[in-house]
């Protein structure tokens, strides 16, 4: 791994912060809204109103289970705690770095090594909130339009599924080029 200059090491601070933020706020709605509709079809007022409807009971049973167990099983509540502590820690990051405008090489050695220390305890990345936070950065930073990842909606709407960490996201400049040689071609 090589090492970042200070404005490489900001970035990456920032985009990963970026991307904790993202992945703390989804799982933490996913953990309430899992825990609002175990209640909910748990609750002796649905269980009337389906007897009402004339539906089954045993499907709000089976329904109140499923949400139950996937709440226990993916602990979406633990996960989003995991992605609080990994933010905080790269804004410590990048709050030492901005404590230095003119670093020493010797402090940018620590800030490479403290960024691999996080590195370390990163869980599996999501290849679509990673882009997305790499954009967020990026425009924070002042990077170019170009260098930006392009991240269709149907892939975001689809990443919700699963099955995307082998995506491979084009810069603007990239998808500009492939579309004007396949206009030429």
């Amino acid at each position: 791994m090589r090492s970042y200059s200070a404005n490489e090491l900001m970035f990456h601070a920032l985009r990963n912060a970026l991307y904790h933020t993202a992945r703390r706020r989804k799982l933490e709605r996913w953990n309430r809204w899992a825990t609002a509709a175990t209640i909910m079809l748990g609750a002796a007022v649905v269980a009337e109103a389906v007897q009402k409807a004339s539906i089954d009971a045993v499907w709000l049973g089976i329904a109140t289970s499923a949400i139950g167990t996937a709440q226990l099983v993916f602990d979406f509540g633990g996960r989003a705690r995991t992605h609080e502590i990994l933010q905080r820690r790269y804004y410590d990051l990048i709050a030492a770095i901005r404590r230095k405008p003119e670093p020493t090489e010797g402090e940018v050695a620590e800030w490479n090594s403290v960024l691999t220390l996080i590195f370390g305890d990163e869980p599996p990345t999501d290849p679509i909130s990673d882009a997305l936070a790499y954009n967020a950065a990026g425009n924070a930073l002042g990077m170019a339009a170009k260098e930006a990842l392009v991240v269709p909606i149907w892939l975001q709407v689809a990443g919700h599924f699963g099955g995307v960490s082998g995506w491979r996201f084009e810069t603007r400049e990239e998808r500009d080029a492939r579309r004007k040689a396949g206009a030429n071609a």
